[in-house]
């Protein structure tokens, strides 16, 4: 035991199976949380309990930044980014009211100047107006890293059009959701550095709409009877697996759930571990892109486990890649576990 030290335990390293861990997983509109902490805390030590037993383990952070809430926040930031000129562009409803906002917004003006000041103060005359600091909205908005849950059968209340629908405005909101995301993405990783909490893989949810990996999930799920349409809409037929109901995939409108971008993650995760039993069809396994990637210690390898953590944009080809992980089943089913911890 004295001759071993810290290795005293340390099982034989066990390349199958391999394990991908996701945790944390916050949304990137807003700082983290004392509950974040509990998160990180509690994934991180299960990684190194794993990897000290010898199981070949990659942590994973699930970055949700797709969607209605992400709209919310980066038109919150371009609101604050106007009234900093003295525009009386309000913000959204159920937009984001921390001084944080304020603070991001004062980052990109010193950045962009008025860039976007034009645009913005003509997306001024078509809103609802409030005072530049805000304080007459009634709503709080919702806290920073909160998934907002509504019905999935219904329409989504606020739509993209209360701003106008040009080109140039969407550019420009695109641009502050963008940077507003990149800001809170900057923060949380060097709070979770500085707590000792490192992921092997970023993993951006924008990217299985972008490349199209939900739509193909969606489409192959409609053609193999597993999905069907209904009403313009697109139902999973769950009811067939004890469900109580149909699940919607993608709503009236053709915007999907997020059961549908669960489903989509779901399956890419499985692709990158080989789990050819198990997914919905054959393609070859994804990465997460270097920008992406993780963010150890550049070069640093793991005493224990033996494996080599790469740096941002260093090439995955070192070492064991991400694609070598499987997906590990959390606690409840493929769909909705991960946001529920995130309350």
């Amino acid at each position: 035991m004295l001759a071993a030290g810290e290795d005293f335990g340390h099982g034989a390293d066990r390349p199958h199976p391999r394990v991908n861990l996701e945790f944390v997983s916050v949304n990137p509109n807003g700082p983290l949380r004392a509950g974040h902490g509990r998160y990180a805390a509690y994934g991180d030590a299960l990684q190194r309990l794993l990897k000290f037993s010898g199981m070949n383990v990659a942590t994973e952070f699930y970055i949700n930044d797709y969607g209605r809430q992400m709209d919310r926040f980066g038109r919150s930031v371009a609101a604050r980014y106007a009234q900093s000129f003295g525009v009386n562009l309000s913000l959204p409803r159920d937009g984001y009211h921390g001084e944080y906002v304020k603070t991001i917004a004062t980052d990109i003006r010193a950045e962009v100047d008025d860039r976007y000041l034009e645009i913005l103060t003509r997306a001024a005359a078509t809103t609802s107006t409030e005072a530049p600091d805000g304080n007459t909205s009634k709503s709080a908005g919702p806290a920073p890293g909160e998934t907002l849950y509504e019905d999935e059968d219904e329409e989504p209340s606020e739509r993209s059009d209360e701003w106008p629908d040009d080109a140039l405005t969407k550019e420009a909101l695109l641009f502050f959701r963008q940077r507003a995301c990149q800001a809170m993405l900057e923060e949380m990783r060097a709070e979770l550095e500085a707590f000792g909490v490192l992921f092997d893989c970023w993993f951006s949810e924008t990217r299985l709409h972008t490349e199209g990996r939900l739509e193909e999930v969606v489409r192959r799920l409609v053609e193999t009877g597993e999905a069907y349409r209904e009403g313009d809409a697109i139902w999973l037929r769950t009811t067939t697996r004890g469900d109580d109901k149909d699940r919607v995939l993608v709503r009236q409108n053709g915007v999907p759930t997020y059961f549908a971008a669960d489903i989509a993650y779901h399956e890419d995760k499985l692709e990158r571990g080989s789990a050819s039993d198990q997914h919905l069809g054959s393609r070859s396994p994804r990465l997460c892109s270097p920008d992406e990637g993780g963010r150890r210690d550049p070069g640093r390898t793991d005493r224990r486990s033996g494996s080599h953590h790469r740096s941002v944009g260093e090439p995955a080809g070192r070492g064991r890649t991400e694609a070598d992980v499987h997906q590990t089943r959390r606690d409840g089913d493929l769909g909705g576990t991960r946001r529920s911890h995130r309350r």
